[in-house]
């Protein structure tokens, strides 16, 4: 490499030569740099049956003259399974990036990512996509029927799943068949061999819990021969509570604005509260009315004595007439914002 004098020197002598500036600088080569061209960046499965699993490959090459160096492939989600591809891309070279995909329990139009992280100066992460829509011989609407349950167990209550047959050929469903005794289910056919409604019922009287079941129905279709619904009912306390558990800024204003409390009575009975307090250092509890006998709000004021202790909880408690919910009980805590490092502008 010559020195800086020797350089000047040389320029010099291109300039009394006649060599035009332009010229000089087309004459200084850029350095050797990769660079990865694909021949898709995205890919359409087109129509596809949902759990199907494709594969599929993409082609790269290398249209710069230097060696592509690929550091890692990165699909969005877990669905997509990349195979083993080589690590480097000689000059003018091709590679296959091969990938397998799962598209269990997708449901219409989807799109998924990879990303391509390589030595690329321009391109160091490339965006690849994989589209397809997908769809199932017979769809059910919800997949998980959802009830909940007031504390009055003495009540009827329903909820309705669609059962869409999306083949060419008509469709014949048995009734259905309940796993508990707690629910039964009725079967409605909307439209004739291709569209037909599930109507799940609430068997009273029966205890205030939570249950898990599933209702089966036998089909004539060889690919599809049960259909299976999943049947959640939740049972509700007499008394909701929002929130149920109080986080707290550890830096309080000086005159905090008083925090509230919804508490929404589902009983039948009427409800009174009693006894309101918080073991926080210079904290006050007050309940108002907001809807006569059915909403409620708690409210609480906060004094900055409690900060003196960060690290403490407190509680706020509240007895209730109801002899099943007799009393609530609200967690209360600090907690600290999350610290944000600065970006580093070094290796």
């Amino acid at each position: 490499m010559m020195n800086f004098p020797m350089r000047l020197l040389f320029l010099f002598s291109l300039l009394i030569s006649g060599v035009a500036p332009s010229t000089i600088h087309a004459q200084v080569a850029a350095p050797p740099a990769p660079k990865i061209h694909f021949d898709e960046m995205l890919h359409d499965f087109g129509r596809v049956r949902s759990g199907a699993i494709m594969k599929h490959e993409f082609t790269l090459t290398n249209q710069g003259n230097a060696d592509l160096l690929i550091h890692g492939v990165l699909p969005s989600c877990g669905c997509t399974t990349v195979s083993d591809f080589p690590s480097k891309v000689p000059p003018g070279g091709k590679a296959k990036l091969g990938l397998q995909f799962n598209s269990f329990s997708l449901m219409g139009e989807q799109i998924r990512t990879l990303l391509v992280k390589s030595n690329d100066p321009v391109q160091a992460d490339l965006v690849l996509q994989l589209k397809g829509n997908y769809w199932m011989p017979i769809e059910i609407h919800p997949l998980t029927a959802l009830m909940f349950l007031p504390p009055h167990t003495d009540q009827k209550m329903s909820t309705t799943v669609r059962v869409l047959n999306q083949l060419d050929t008509p469709l014949k469903l048995q009734p259905p068949v309940s796993s508990v005794p707690q629910l039964a289910a009725r079967l409605i056919e909307q439209k004739p061999g291709k569209e037909f409604h599930v109507v799940i019922d609430t068997v009273p009287p029966f205890a205030h819990q939570d249950i898990q079941a599933s209702i089966k129905l036998a089909t004539d279709s060889a690919d599809t021969p049960t259909i299976d619904i999943n049947v959640v009912v939740i049972a509700q306390p007499e008394l909701t509570v929002t929130p149920q558990h109080m986080f707290l800024p550890v830096e309080l204003p000086a005159n905090p604005e008083p925090y509230i409390i919804s508490i929404r009575n589902l009983s039948p009975n009427p409800v009174a509260f009693e006894k309101l307090t918080c073991d926080a250092p210079g904290s006050k509890v007050e309940i108002r009315e907001t809807s006569p006998g059915k909403e409620f709000e708690l409210v609480v004021q906060f004094s900055r004595e409690m900060t003196k202790d960060p690290e403490k909880s407190f509680t706020i408690t509240v007895n209730t007439s109801l002899p099943a919910q007799p009393q609530i009980v609200i967690p209360v805590q600090f907690v600290r914002p999350a610290l944000v490092k600065p970006r580093s502008n070094g290796p």
